[in-house]
């Protein structure tokens, strides 16, 4: 080049231009992963990789970014809502070409710190919006102090097994027919299974009630029986990874699903209580557990306030908890002798139920 003449070399370049003009187009590289994603490139990223794409991490920085670090402290959860929900994206920036998504798929696999979901529920807009309800919670016990040092490792059998099952599993999602369009598949359930999914959503809406055990946490009970039929549909598909639509959901496979619902639902109770997710639902667990380890029979509201300053600074924060306790039978509003002498009003008092 350094001893071409400017004509000659531009004409050289010109000639691969044209050259590579005839060259077949080589593919983008398909993206299956992102960690550490705003949700503008996350849109982009869904956009270019048919709509699929997983986010797994170590870390939950990705809730920093929804929130707003990048953008003065604006959320923008759209993308993520709709890559659970599976509706249609649409995205338009200035400068760019408009993204159409069609039913987007999204998954995140996040192993945070008990920290990082410590006030997690405060967020602007992330628990109004429904997005924590999107997620399956889980919080085991650590394992410091009773880890195995020597551990064994995973057969080569089961990991050659476990890549072509991921293998199969992630063609499903390529399935293109005649018209060379995606082909959209029904599974559906044996009768069996279908009666079990009924009984278990009915048993789930009493729980969502009043009383119930996800009264305070209807975001993410809400969202737990279509979770439930999700996961049936994954063991299904495990287990008839080639063509999981030629075969109905047994009963089998739908009890299981249930069971991991069930798990689930227990960790994330554990999980909104760590995340301080209702005030009044804490402060009222706090006052029924030194009633139980006191075996206290009747107490008094200035008696409350007076045990438990440090969490109560004012005696009327304490009654939303206590009708949280009135409402779930643990308490009894009890008589007050009216005070015929001046001075300070008697505090309302309450019976412990004898049971807790």
């Amino acid at each position: 080049a350094e001893q071409a003449a400017p004509e000659e070399l531009d004409q050289a370049l010109r000639e691969v231009e044209e050259i590579e003009k005839l060259m077949p187009e080589i593919p983008t590289p398909v993206r299956l992963v992102a960690d550490d994603v705003t949700p503008e490139k996350l849109a982009s990223l869904l956009a270019e990789n048919d709509g699929k794409m997983a986010i797994i991490s170590a870390e939950g920085g990705i809730f920093e970014s929804i929130a707003g670090r990048y953008s003065n402290g604006i959320p923008n959860l759209d993308v993520i809502l709709k890559g659970h929900a599976g509706d249609n994206l649409r995205v338009d920036r200035i400068g760019r070409e408009t993204e159409l998504i069609d039913s987007p798929a999204l998954t995140i696999g996040l192993t945070v710190q008990p920290e990082v979901l410590k006030g997690l529920a405060a967020k602007p807009r992330f628990r109004d919006r429904g997005l924590i309800g999107r997620f399956w919670l889980v919080m085991p016990p650590s394992m410091i102090g009773s880890r195995k040092i020597e551990t064994q490792p995973i057969y080569p059998d089961t990991q050659i097994k476990y890549q072509y099952l991921i293998g199969d599993l992630l063609d499903l999602f390529h399935r293109i027919g005649d018209d060379q369009l995606p082909v959209t598949r029904y599974i559906t359930l044996e009768p069996e299974a279908g009666q079990i999914f009924k009984e278990y959503c009915q048993s789930i809406e009493k729980e969502l009630g009043p009383g119930g055990s996800m009264e305070m946490t209807k975001d993410w009970g809400g969202k737990l029986v279509g979770g439930v039929a999700r996961i049936a549909a994954i063991l299904h598909a495990v287990i008839h990874p080639k063509a999981p639509w030629n075969n109905k959901v047994t009963a089998e496979s739908m009890s299981n699903a249930i069971k991991i619902g069930d798990y689930l639902q227990r960790h994330a109770l554990s999980v909104f209580q760590l995340m301080g997710a209702d005030p009044d639902m804490n402060g009222a667990q706090h006052i029924l557990e030194r009633l139980q380890r006191e075996k206290v029979q009747q107490f008094s509201v200035r008696d409350i306030h007076t045990a438990h300053r440090s969490r109560f600074q004012k005696s009327n924060e304490i009654l939303p908890c206590l009708n949280i306790l009135f409402e779930r039978g643990y308490i009894q509003p009890c008589q007050v002798e009216e005070q015929k002498r001046p001075g300070r009003k008697p505090s309302p008092r309450y019976i412990v139920n004898p049971s807790i």
